[in-house]
């Protein structure tokens, strides 16, 4: 600690500053990571006029929320191959995609992380009926 406080004579701060944020990062992506795996879970509801899914770890996370009628190419498939290195990593890690997709307004959305094939299609089956197409 005392030679990130006062670094020496060939030290910058700067390096060290950086140094540490990477760290720091790295860290907390860490345990974002660790605790995705011990206690996060996916739910998704349909519920007025909408598709809401949240990915929960001990309650916190994010809600993604779509209109129904917006719906369109309700699949359950594998991976959804992407050209972002970033996306693809974070999809191998379970933190990002699934194996149900739909197009929503130009986008394709993902969910269902870890689910096998059999449960992916009993998912869309259950959806189907709220979903136009």
């Amino acid at each position: 600690m005392k030679w990130i406080l006062h670094p020496g004579p060939s030290t910058s701060r700067g390096f060290l500053g950086f140094w540490l944020a990477v760290w720091i990062l790295g860290g907390a992506s860490a345990v974002y990571q660790w605790l995705w795996i011990a206690f996060g879970k996916e739910v998704v509801e349909v519920r007025e006029g909408s598709l809401t899914i949240k990915r929960n770890i001990l309650g916190y996370g994010g809600t993604r929320s779509v209109p129904l009628g917006s719906i369109t190419n309700l699949r359950a498939s594998g991976i959804f191959p992407s050209t972002s290195r970033l996306e693809n990593y974070l999809t191998q890690m379970k933190l990002r995609g699934g194996t149900i997709g739909f197009e929503c307004q130009g986008r394709t959305v993902r969910f269902g992380i870890q689910l096998t094939e059999p449960e992916a299609l009993e998912v869309v089956q259950e959806l189907k009926p709220w979903v136009n197409g």
